[in-house]
């Protein structure tokens, strides 16, 4: 078929018409149009919680180019796991692959099962417990009474308990924690010989796994395309290597070609061909010509997302990567308020280049409404709202 005739998958409109199919972050050969493809990670959202491609489920990471005032979609470092009698051992290769182990599950990785549902392997919770939320109490009797709400017996909590402080050093019970040691990580069960459940019991497989810590390469030997260093990573205060936020298309040119995963606006560089611990050197290393090998740590969250939700870390990392586009357009249009003729009428701008609509409140509900008014009620995640 000639590019000129091309249809989109899902609503077969011609894509020259349409403005051209987008460029796919995953292997998919499905051509799509923006609004298509914009409409399907949406509902996707809403539905399990990550957007994900339609043709082959990947989960796809969204961010916001400021620079071209558009969004730019990407791959995050996924591993699919299929069932065999092995699949333990291929898990753990897949694991020691990106330097982390069963005991991160829940903290660096997590599983999906077939469905893209979260399925728990190994930790049955963990989490990071602040001072704030124990220093009237006492740490481990804030723990304990944690112990009772899960049910667990004493015999096995004390077996099964691990706790580190921020500096990943194991605590005992002899004494309590100080408030320079926290945040705290609380990791139960700490063993991980046995699994929690057998997920072919419940035929999950295919599993994912989804990384937050995990390790790409990069051919930098011949490669001009890499931008330069100072245009994409910065020193924190506290000596961390961080990618640069606001061009999430520049960033996106630092790419492991067999994996196809980017590196993303907010991602901590922990080391670089194992130089760790010293961001000049680890900044040295990025600017070699080279094959580099980068462990990172993704920013943000790798559970599921509500966008409906005004503390969502999906939510807040649009909203900040869109904000100095939403400032620059507010100005213009302020401008063009204090100019325009009695009988003018003006436009606001979205930060995708699209113009909006002004909208009364009950129109706005109205639009929300599926099917649009017939019943008065809006479904949400399997939940009615009228």
């Amino acid at each position: 078929m000639d590019v000129e005739d091309q249809e989109c998958g899902i609503c077969t409109g011609n894509l020259a018409e349409l403005g051209g199919a987008i460029e796919l972050p995953c292997q998919c050969k499905v051509p799509y149009c923006q609004h298509c493809w914009d409409r399907t990670l949406a509902t996707s959202v809403n539905k399990l919680g990550q957007p994900r491609c339609p043709s082959c489920r990947v989960v796809i990471r969204v961010d916001y180019d400021a620079v071209a005032g558009r969004l730019v979609f990407s791959r995050v470092a996924e591993a699919t796991v299929r069932f065999a009698t092995n699949w333990l051992d291929t898990v753990d290769a897949i694991l020691n692959g990106h330097g982390v182990s069963r005991i991160d599950e829940g903290r660096k990785f997590v599983a999906r099962d077939q469905s893209g549902r979260l399925i728990k392997l190994w930790i049955l919770f963990t989490y990071n417990e602040t001072w704030q939320a124990v220093k009237d109490t006492g740490f481990w009797p804030f723990l304990d009474a944690r112990r009772e709400r899960v049910g667990v017996s004493v015999e096995a909590w004390e077996a099964g308990l691990l706790v580190k402080d921020r500096l990943d050093k194991e605590l005992s019970r002899s004494s309590e924690p100080c408030e320079d040691q926290f945040p705290v990580s609380v990791i139960y069960p700490r063993h991980t010989d046995k699994l929690l459940k057998d997920p072919g019991e419940d035929n999950a497989f295919p599993l994912t796994l989804t990384f937050k810590e995990y390790t790409i390469t990069i051919d930098n030997t011949n490669n001009t395309a890499i931008p330069k260093l100072d245009d994409t990573f910065c020193i924190t205060d506290d000596g961390k290597v961080i990618v640069r936020e606001g061009d999430a298309g520049l960033v996106g040119r630092w790419k492991d070609h067999t994996s196809g995963v980017t590196l993303h606006p907010g991602d901590w560089i922990i080391d670089v061909n194992d130089v760790t611990n010293d961001a000049k050197r680890i900044l040295e290393e990025l600017g070699r010509k080279n094959v580099l090998k980068i462990r990172l740590q993704q920013k943000g969250s790798i559970f599921n997302v509500d966008v409906h939700l005004s503390d969502d870390e999906f939510r807040q990392r649009l909203h900040a990567q869109t904000k100095s586009r939403m400032q620059g357009l507010l100005q213009q249009y302020g401008a063009k308020v204090a100019a325009k003729r009695p009988d003018e009428t003006l436009a606001l701008m979205c930060v995708c280049g699209g113009t909006l609509e002004q909208l009364c409140l009950r129109e706005r509900v109205y639009r929300l409404v599926e099917p649009q008014g017939e019943h008065g009620v809006m479904e949400y995640r399997g939940h009615k709202l009228t």
